[in-house]
């Protein structure tokens, strides 16, 4: 038995990924070939198994694209390999159409590939993305470009190329990318217990047991994934309902569920106590509710968010990364299904910095710019200092507002910091100075 006990020792100490411990189980092995065969045969048989799992292992490994999302930014960044001879971290984004790709344009000038080295087959103004206004030059070349993405090599017909650093404040967004339009032999496993995406090949794929099965179904938009969702919904004043309604499945967007204008829903929505949030050209108001889906599964201190502006997103209602947080996702591409694999450890991504909501202004049809929106609710200074929707902003703590332009980026960085706010507007005719002070206490996040 002691003769046992030490060769298994040597046989499960010496293994390692690079090799040489195999060498030296086997130089082992035969040195102790003479002394007892039988326990020399258990030793190579103990090895083979090993150098299999450690094979097997690295093979699962390579096939995993390991990500960790950014609070501050909260997207999910897939490392890809260009044409084979470029890498690059992505975002994975379902929100847009199948075989939507894009890329960064510094990242292109820096690295220029035939797909995008020469003039673009189309240039146009477009708008930034479905949550702003905001518009900028996009160019768009039709070559085929090849992905490798958990190793395996798919196709895109096109790509975008636009300004993703500056349109999303952020120096390491090089572009997105979403799931190929003809993809029929992959399931695509988003795993948020692990924080990995994996994808498999279809054929002979079973999906866990314990998952919630929803069938694709057409949208409003084309290619776009869309589920149907039954949600029981509980208030926070006990009034309940339910949204039993198409969801886009927008990886993208960090939110639990969002409805757009002209949901039915909001209409409930809206005589309910909100935490205000701002976005883009606009804001939502957010909601902390209890929820079940599908009978009996609950989800506790789901957030729901409402817009009152549809801004660009075409759709009604969408669900986001931190509804998609609670399961391990599978995009079934063969069946033309969604999987919702439940997990234990649900994790919300929080943005720390994500600021409150008070006031909107936006120029009107002659360039001035008036405020079209003021959020009602108590703690808002901006509405307790006597702003009112339809007021013109002439100026704030002295810098003016130039007609059709508004603030310049340098000013509005300066009147962000200040702790007092001087609003010189004009009301009815009438000029009129409104003093509003900050409350550095004020919650934040989302």
């Amino acid at each position: 038995m002691k003769k046992i006990r030490k060769i298994k020792q040597k046989v499960s100490c010496g293994i390692k990924p690079d090799g040489r411990g195999i060498c030296r189980v086997f130089r082992r092995l035969t040195v102790c070939f003479m002394m007892d065969r039988p326990f020399v045969i258990f030793g190579i048989i103990c090895c083979c198994v090993s150098m299999l799992s450690i094979a097997c292992h690295t093979e699962t490994e390579s096939r995993r694209a390991y990500f960790k999302v950014d609070p501050a930014d909260r997207k999910i960044m897939i490392p890809v390999g260009l044409n084979d001879s470029l890498s690059v971290d992505l975002v994975f984004d379902t929100g847009a159409a199948l075989g939507y790709l894009s890329i960064d344009s510094s990242f292109c000038a820096e690295y220029p590939l035939d797909a995008w080295k020469g003039a673009p087959d189309v240039m146009a103004e477009m708008v930034d993305v479905g949550w702003t206004y905001d518009k900028s030059s996009c160019s768009l070349y039709w070559h085929p470009l090849e992905l490798a993405v958990c190793g395996d090599r798919m196709k895109y017909g096109y790509c975008f190329v636009k300004n993703w650093k500056r349109i999303m404040n952020n120096a390491a967004n090089n572009g997105a990318f979403n799931i190929p339009a003809n993809d029929t032999t992959r399931v695509w496993e988003l795993n948020f217990e692990h924080d990995y995406l994996e994808i498999h090949p279809a054929a002979g794929f079973v999906l866990p047991e314990e998952c919630f099965l929803l069938p694709f179904v057409e949208g409003q938009r084309d290619s776009t994934l869309y589920v149907r969702i039954p949600l029981k919904v509980t208030c926070a004043d006990g009034d309940t309902l339910t949204i039993d309604r198409t969801f886009m499945i927008d990886t993208g967007m960090p939110w639990d569920v969002v409805l757009m204008h002209p949901a039915e829903e909001l209409g409930l929505f809206e005589e309910k106590e909100a935490v205000y949030t701002g976005y883009g050209n606009g804001s939502s108001r957010r909601y902390t509710v209890d929820a079940r889906m599908f009978g009996n599964f609950a989800m506790d201190s789901l957030r729901i968010y409402t817009f009152d502006d549809p801004l660009m997103v075409g759709t009604q209602y969408l669900i986001g990364q931190n509804f998609l947080r609670r399961f391990n996702v599978f995009f079934d591409m063969r069946n033309g299904r969604l999987g919702l694999q439940p997990i234990r450890n649900f994790r919300r991504v929080v943005n720390p910095n994500h600021r409150r909501f008070h006031l909107l202004v936006r120029p009107d049809t002659d360039g001035r710019f008036i405020v079209v929106k003021i959020a009602d609710y108590a703690e808002n200074r901006y509405k307790q200092a006597g702003l009112r929707e339809g007021d013109e902003v002439v100026a704030v703590n002295g810098y003016r507002y130039e007609r059709g332009k508004g603030l310049s980026d340098e000013n509005a960085a300066v009147i962000f910091k200040q702790d007092t706010k001087v609003f010189d507007i004009v009301r009815d005719g009438k000029p009129l100075r409104i003093t509003v002070t900050e409350n550095p206490n004020e919650d934040q996040g989302d």
